[in-house]
């Protein structure tokens, strides 16, 4: 074997310790918040769309007489839209 070769491998070697202690972990970190993010996010989606059923149900409830679901559904949604 000829010098550039011993270097090449050397060199490959190289990176692939860096990659299996450096890179490698630090990739896994990164998944790892990621993940962590989007689970918090989630979360509060979920806990904002429960909140806003609820709100919902509340007013449909106050509201509520002899009209039919469909058209206090319309209702809602008219004023949603009205009010943004």
């Amino acid at each position: 074997m000829n010098n550039s070769s011993i270097l090449i491998l050397f060199l490959l070697l190289a990176l692939a310790l860096l990659w299996f202690f450096v890179w490698g972990p630090q990739a896994k970190e990164a998944r790892a918040e990621k993940a962590r993010r989007d689970a918090e996010e989630c979360a509060r989606r979920a806990a904002e769309r429960a909140k806003l059923l609820a709100e919902r149900e509340d007013l449909l409830k106050s509201i509520r007489g002899a009209a039919p679901d469909f058209i206090l559904n319309a209702r809602l949604e008219f004023e949603r839209e009205y009010l943004s």
